[in-house]
């Protein structure tokens, strides 16, 4: 019997193989590398399949010039600096899986049925990683700093509770998506709220707060019961609230937060002791804390001092590409939010604004965005992207159905 890899095969069992290499049953066995590149060699090659497919000549060639500069905005560093050729190949193949997913990805995960099943792929893993993390002795319920009276933190076998958590925020946003515009399947409601209960139970504070932003985010489009003349009003009142907001929970929780104000610090001791060698600012430290002994969060720390961590996305951005590569995830958001501005579907245009509200606010917390190893930020980028296909898919439709009436 033939098995054909069609793209519904190709995003299931990618994600799925993906995710499942976060998990401690696989990487203490010394796999979690293979199956990261098994499971992103099939995810990528897929992408870039449909991209190649469906992609007319003029937009190819467009977003093709993107791919190209935002890859070597982000490589360019640390490919000029001193490190092995497997080191280069390693960061090179995580700067093209962010840009590859960033910019060529729209054809990919365009329907709500298809971002559903990326969903269940993740959760299927994360229930592998279980079943096999019991079995093999690995642990799958962990120690946490206490909070609410809950000593205890769910990991569900992956690696690190934070991770388990943006595991199920992404199959929470997923199936949340599915089933409130597209297809509404009972067990897709009991799915939402098992996934936000193992977000609770995760006991992982980041995963908390990119959960309730989610949630508050999916409420943009009461906006569009406002009319258009008190809509810019709204978003003043509302965008400096947000302001207010955010600065009482800088000031009354996270500066009181001791490990929230390391992450802080470690961004700040590194500009610090950074701030005149002009090289690495702009290029990325990568020869200095690739390839060491310790490992890369140990000389990270050993560098910038032992009073911050490095949990934050920009400071990994500016270790790994330097300032280039901040500037290159700063077009990234760019391109989001103009497509988030062009797009006239409310149902996709909710969809897209929550995603990217959702990680933004994770790049406060955690390195997601930029990373490889947890499959939140990818699967973020591929939905945004898809849900902005699938705007103009149906904004192409609607415009054909009006030519024919008119006619």
């Amino acid at each position: 019997m033939k098995v054909y890899l069609n793209k519904n095969n190709a995003v299931f069992l990618s994600i799925f193989v993906v995710t499942l290499s976060e998990s401690l049953f696989i990487i203490n066995r010394g796999l979690g590398g293979f199956f990261e590149y098994i499971g992103y060699g099939i995810l990528l090659l897929s992408v870039l399949a449909e991209f190649c497919k469906k992609t007319n000549h003029k937009e190819f060639r467009r977003k093709v010039i993107v791919f190209i500069l935002l890859s070597l905005l982000m490589s360019c560093g640390f490919l000029i600096q001193d490190l092995t050729i497997r080191r280069k190949f390693v960061l090179s193949f995580t700067v093209f899986a962010i840009c590859i997913v960033s910019t060529l990805s729209e054809k990919y995960l365009n329907s709500f049925r298809l971002i559903r099943r990326a969903s269940y792929a993740i959760l299927y893993a994360v229930l592998a990683a279980t079943i096999l993390g019991t079995v093999g002795g690995e642990k799958i319920i962990g120690d946490s700093e206490g909070l609410f009276g809950f000593t205890f933190a769910f990991c569900g076998g992956i690696k690190f509770k934070n991770y388990f958590a943006a595991d199920m925020l992404a199959v929470f946003m997923g199936i949340y998506f599915s089933y409130r515009y597209g297809e509404k399947r009972k067990i897709d409601k009991y799915l939402l709220y098992l996934s936000s209960f193992l977000i609770i139970i995760s006991n992982s504070r980041g995963g908390w707060i990119l959960f309730i932003t989610f949630l508050i985010a999916t409420r943009y489009s009461i906006i569009r019961k406002i009319k258009k003349g008190q809509r810019k009003l709204l978003i003043i009142v509302a965008g400096g609230i947000g302001i207010g907001i955010f600065i009482y929970f800088f000031r009354n929780i996270a500066y009181k937060s001791g490990t929230y104000m390391y992450r802080v610090r470690g961004l700040a001791n590194y500009i610090q002791y950074y701030r005149n060698d002009i090289f690495h600012l702009f290029f990325g430290n990568a020869e200095t804390v690739y390839d060491k002994t310790n490992t890369y969060v140990m000389t990270v720390r050993s560098i910038v001092g032992w009073d911050g961590s490095l949990e934050m996305a920009v400071l990994n951005i500016l270790i790994k590409s330097g300032i280039l590569g901040v500037i290159a995830y700063i077009i990234i958001y760019l391109r989001i939010g103009k497509n988030i501005i062009t797009t006239n579907d409310w149902a996709c245009k909710t969809g897209m604004v929550a995603v990217t509200v959702t990680m933004l606010i994770s790049s406060l917390v955690e390195a997601y965005i930029q990373s490889v190893h947890c499959i939140f930020a990818i699967y973020g980028y591929m939905v945004i992207s898809g849900l902005y296909d699938l705007s103009k898919r149906n904004e192409y439709q609607r415009i054909n159905v009006d030519l024919i009436y008119n006619e």
